[in-house]
């Protein structure tokens, strides 16, 4: 949520609400003034982790390699009015202190850790800043860069997320995880007390039990899922019975979400009539690093054109 959108009026304004006047300082939407967080974009935007992980690390059978993920975080900040920007992004574990992850200290956590893995997890939770000049000239226009910050989740780290109990065992749950990930961009050169100078953005990255994991043998990985009361299911569940309601008499292997792949825009010939939340298997008109212009007061129309593997089913 922008915690700036909305300025606070005083008593009189407030009373004078109901003269017909009142406080209308609101951002207008489709224009960038100042410094603005639009997206957030995660790739991977969702990781699956094996059971072997409910398993200490010493007590794992070997010859069974776990996977290391790297995950890529993309800011799309703008801010038109230029200058020199300070982008800060940090990675917090699932309830670690305020949802700004300012008040998370964690001392505590990695003093919990093995020795060995205590560097890799500080480094991890340390938060990445780069200060950079808004060009004048970008395109698009006031665009913050550099915008990435790329994340590798060790056999360690994945570790470190998941919740142990008193005995030092992971503790297994089919609820995700949910560690945060708090985004900063603030604008160094604005020195007016009232203008916009930072705002910040949130974005979580669930990290889920995967019971159809084929990292373990199959008699394994259904007494585990007999454990938690879940039935894993045998074939796969036909498309048509997608369509039906209630609760399924089996879990079906999946993989984790993924963003979808965008190759451009369409243009609507009717912006009162849109044909589709979005399209796929289609030719875009605008490609995706495309900039449009058009005169003041026009109303187009876009639809978002995806690959044809955009959508998943559930």
């Amino acid at each position: 949520m922008r915690r700036r959108s909305i300025s606070l009026c005083t008593a009189a304004t407030v009373a004078s609400i109901s003269l017909g006047s009142g406080c209308t300082d609101f951002d207008r939407e489709d224009r960038i003034e100042d410094m603005r967080v639009l997206a957030v974009r995660m790739d991977p935007p969702e990781i699956l982790y094996s059971p072997l992980f409910l398993t200490p690390a010493a007590q794992r059978p070997p010859g069974f390699p776990l996977p290391t993920v790297d995950v890529q975080l993309e800011v799309f900040a703008f801010d038109p009015r230029g200058g020199t920007v300070r982008t800060s992004v940090q990675l917090c574990p699932d309830g670690a202190g305020d949802s700004a992850c300012r008040l998370y200290d964690p001392a505590e956590d990695l003093a919990a850790e093995p020795p060995e893995a205590r560097a890799q997890i500080a480094a991890l939770l340390e938060p990445q800043v780069t200060e950079s000049d808004i060009e004048a000239d970008a395109t698009p226009v006031g665009r913050v860069l550099p915008a990435t910050t790329t994340w590798s989740i060790t056999p360690a780290l994945m570790d470190f997320f998941i919740a142990d109990d008193s005995r030092g065992s992971p503790i297994p749950s089919i609820f995700p995880l949910l560690p945060r990930v708090a985004v900063e961009a603030r604008n160094l050169s604005i020195t007016d007390g009232a203008a916009v100078q930072k705002e910040r953005a949130y974005k979580r990255l669930p990290i889920a039990l995967d019971l159809t994991s084929p990292d373990l043998p199959p008699e394994v990985t259904a007494d585990l899922a007999s454990g938690l009361g879940i039935t894993l299911c045998a074939e796969p569940i036909p498309d048509e019975e997608f369509a039906l309601q209630g609760r399924a008499e089996c879990l079906e292997r999946r993989l984790p979400n993924h963003n979808p792949g965008l190759l451009g825009f369409k243009f609507e010939p009717d912006p009162e009539n849109l044909t589709a939340g979005y399209l796929s298997g289609v030719a875009p008109d605008l490609g995706v690093g495309s900039l449009l212009r058009t005169d003041p007061g026009a109303a187009l129309a876009i639809t978002l054109v995806f690959t044809a593997d955009a959508a998943e089913q559930y």
